[in-house]
């Protein structure tokens, strides 16, 4: 029995990584044959206006002809494409230039009241209309923190959140009114939550307008006893109502197929009961976007055949029309998740361990203390694992994995060794070291960096890809100096002053381990600086 009505996939195309259109065309085909309907394009500024130069500059992003080109390819293929911009918050690309500075309250909210602001969102309106036939349009609303407490408090003093989201939700809605847009919102600023158990006040039902739809989501929720409850909550205070989740692919460079899976079959569960006919699969792309909207197919492929009725969550599902569809196994697809599962637990916890490991300093060794014994070797089968893996067209997401746990299986234990050798006064293993390992990890780190170069040409716009590039550049700076400390001690007995007094592991609570570590804060992996 069908269980959702509209089945859709958001693909976010603003955060850092932005497909191209052949990119987008192809993943067209898959949802169509897949049995989804809907495609939301997540383009906070993934796109150009004629009339803002600034927005969208140097970020990779579609133009008009790119929009209609892509409206066109969906409804060829039974595919309605909405829209997903931001009209509150998230649009901190913007203040860096100082034409949009005075239009933000804070880093990332808009200024409520300010015609400017107005002005901008019907530029957005009026492009996105030019370009996508659909009527709907998902004007964001979500995780605006700090609303009034900026700039808006200076200018107007203090007036309530509610009151703000209030006020600018009436202007957007009107202004997208005259172009024909029905509106949905994210439902995460109307919903609170008291001893436990969220839930949406009463004066909420006067603050959304009639005709929009609330998209309620918490990404992580499985129980369907609290899922239900939201939506009843949801439900009540608004007359159109869906419910969003997620394919993770934020974790670093490996996806969660197998975390995602286990919260998306009872989330949908509990809108078939409830009677909520659209789910939502996010792609968000948090980090910069370092992974492959490809690695998540599993997930979106499992959440279809589910949400659909052609399997009942045991198992596999039909692993011949995956191979059919995408042109590749289900199982070598899913075996991307091993990336941050080195040790094959198939876990159902998020963590984002093939970043945190890449970036942890060799001296500092901020993150050591969650690496378990064998991590390296660990990491050195799944490198010749993938390097034995036949995926069709996506033989370059496993040679990019293939590379990443060759460098994972060096460098994951590389700085325990070096900081026992060193309280050990152990110099002869110290230039073991030196002379064996760490020229094999810049070996491979420079191998990583040019398979992931063609794998991210081979799926986004350039732009974005020059972060990436950057962070590793760095990396390759730092080994030459942590060598030349190294060689200094070894030769001379100078002092490595990382490598003094005490060791601390991460100040983190609730504790965490190895399994459930999600760190994607680049300056926390290093000396808490500011960059």
């Amino acid at each position: 029995m069908k269980k959702i009505n509209e089945l859709a996939v958001l693909i976010e195309c603003s955060g850092g990584s932005t497909p191209t259109v052949d990119t987008l065309k192809k993943y067209i085909r898959i949802l169509s044959q897949t049995g989804y309907n809907q495609l939301y394009l997540g383009c906070t500024d993934a796109f150009k206006m004629e009339n803002e130069p600034y927005f969208n500059y140097k970020r990779g992003g579609y133009d008009t002809a790119s929009l209609r080109e892509l409206d066109e390819y969906a409804a060829k293929h039974g595919i309605e494409l909405i829209a997903s911009i931001q009209t509150l918050a998230h649009l901190h690309y913007l203040k860096k230039y100082n034409v949009y500075t005075p239009l933000f309250d804070t880093d990332n909210v808009l200024l409520v009241g300010d015609e400017r602001v107005y002005t901008l969102i019907d530029h957005m309106f009026a492009t996105i209309s030019a370009g996508i036939r659909s009527r709907r349009i998902h004007i964001g609303f979500d995780e605006a923190f700090g609303i009034g407490t900026g700039r808006y408090l200076k200018l107007h003093g203090y007036r309530p959140k509610r009151e703000l989201m209030a006020q600018h939700l009436r202007e957007v809605t009107k202004i997208a009114a005259k172009y024909g847009y029905t509106c949905e919102i994210w439902g995460d600023m109307f919903t609170e939550e008291k001893n436990g158990k969220k839930y949406i006040p009463e004066e909420v039902k006067n603050v959304i307008p009639e005709g929009v739809r609330l998209i309620l989501w918490d990404y992580n929720e499985c129980d369907r006893t609290k899922l239900r409850e939201l939506l009843r909550e949801g439900k009540r205070a608004c007359g159109k109502l869906s419910y969003a989740g997620a394919a993770y692919k934020i974790c670093g460079f490996a996806p969660s197929n197998g975390y995602s899976i286990s919260r998306i079959l009872p989330q949908m569960d509990a809108c078939a009961e409830s009677g909520v006919g659209q789910y939502i699969v996010t792609l968000w792309a948090d980090g910069g976007g370092l992974c492959s909207i490809f690695s998540v197919l599993p997930a979106v492929f499992a959440a279809a055949e589910y949400a659909l009725g052609n399997w009942d969550g045991t198992g596999m599902p039909d692993r011949e029309k995956f191979l059919r569809i995408a042109g590749a196994e289900y199982e070598t697809m899913f075996s991307l998740d091993y990336l941050n599962d080195p040790f094959r637990k198939n876990l159902t916890t998020l963590n984002s361990r093939s970043y945190w490991i890449l970036y942890n300093d060799i001296l500092l060794g901020n993150y050591d203390s969650y690496l378990s014994e064998g991590t390296g070797k660990a990491y050195a089968r799944l490198a010749e694992f993938y390097r034995g893996q036949r995926a069709g067209g996506y033989r370059y997401l496993f040679e990019t994995a293939a590379a990443l746990a060759q460098v994972l299986s060096v460098k994951a234990e590389l700085g325990l060794c070096v900081r026992d050798a060193y309280a050990k006064g152990d110099k002869q293993r110290l230039q073991s070291l030196l002379d064996k390992e760490f020229p094999a990890l810049e070996k491979a780190l420079k191998k990583f960096e040019k398979v992931y170069e063609k794998q991210w040409l081979a799926e986004n716009e350039c732009f974005g890809l020059e972060v990436v590039q950057l962070f590793i550049g760095g990396q390759m700076l730092r080994y030459r100096y942590v060598k030349g400390r190294i060689r200094a001690y070894v030769r001379d007995g100078k002092k490595i002053g990382e490598l003094e007094g005490k060791w601390l592991p991460p100040c983190i609570i609730p504790p965490i381990d190895e399994d459930s570590c999600l760190e994607m804060n680049y300056r926390n992996l290093i000396s808490y600086c500011g960059i």
